[in-house]
């Protein structure tokens, strides 16, 4: 698989902020443990004031994978589904229907996933 998935989140420091970071090492956590993707999370906060931020756009989500950038959210908290929904909605563009995935900790070989 070339290279792993990487989710920025761009934040302010209020609730809707903090409550799109969690949600993105969630959908990393679930990535990784479920599909064995090697997934980064860069968690950038920017300071601004509360009324800043949203009229700024943030939260704003991005989500990379093989050279493609996909904006998620902005100016509001993604659910884990749409953060999942756009990792293999990239995969899908590079790979076509049929998305590689390991197979375990301990193989060396991929296996298939049909979306």
């Amino acid at each position: 698989m070339a290279g792993g998935v990487v989710i920025i989140v761009y934040r302010g420091f209020d609730w809707a902020g903090l409550m799109t970071a969690r949600r993105a090492r969630d959908a990393a956590l679930l990535l990784s443990g479920e599909y064995s993707l090697e997934v980064s999370v860069y968690d950038i906060p920017i300071p601004l004031a509360d009324d800043e931020a949203h009229a700024t756009g943030l939260p704003e989500v991005v989500v990379e994978y093989g050279g493609q950038r996909r904006i998620v959210a902005a100016g509001r908290p993604p659910g884990i589904d749409e953060l999942v929904d756009a990792v293999f909605g990239l995969m899908e563009a590079e790979y076509g229907s049929v998305v590689p995935i390991a197979l375990g900790d301990d193989e060396a070989e991929e296996g298939l996933l049909s979306v």
